[in-house]
């Protein structure tokens, strides 16, 4: 959400006099500071050849946010991308036996950070007139 949401869209706010830069230049930007982002991570996902990894991940990720002008599709596909990862590499570490068990607390985290995200969304980000971009 920061990386595309506030950076992305501050940097594309911010060079809409010039139209052909401004997507790719948001979307680079995104990527590095996505990919940056990792080194704060535990392993694997801190190691510099799974942060370029990452990095092409965020590309992708930045695609789908300017495709579809959407911060729920965007959140959704990542979460999605972000789980089967996870999950990869809890099962290649032998850790996986771990999460057999639902972890509650990972849950209504999860659920209460959504609710927050619509909450915000709905009272003040459209309220005010943020709408998507007219393609």
């Amino acid at each position: 959400m920061v990386c595309w949401a506030v950076v992305a869209g501050a940097v594309r706010g911010s060079l809409e006099n010039r139209a052909w830069l401004a997507v790719p230049a948001a979307a680079i930007i995104a990527t590095v500071l996505f990919g940056v982002y990792h080194f704060a991570h535990s392993a694997p996902f801190n190691a510099p050849g799974m942060v370029a990894f990452l990095s092409v991940i965020g590309l992708v990720t930045s695609a789908v946010f300017f495709l579809t002008e959407d911060l729920y599709a965007t959140i959704a596909f990542h979460n999605a991308l972000g789980t089967l990862g996870v999950v990869r590499a809890l099962d290649s570490a032998g850790s996986l036996a771990a999460f057999e068990t639902v972890q509650w607390p990972l849950i209504a985290t999860a659920l209460a950070g959504f609710c927050v995200l619509v909450a915000v969304d709905v009272i003040l980000v459209r309220p005010r007139g943020f709408e998507p971009r007219t393609r």
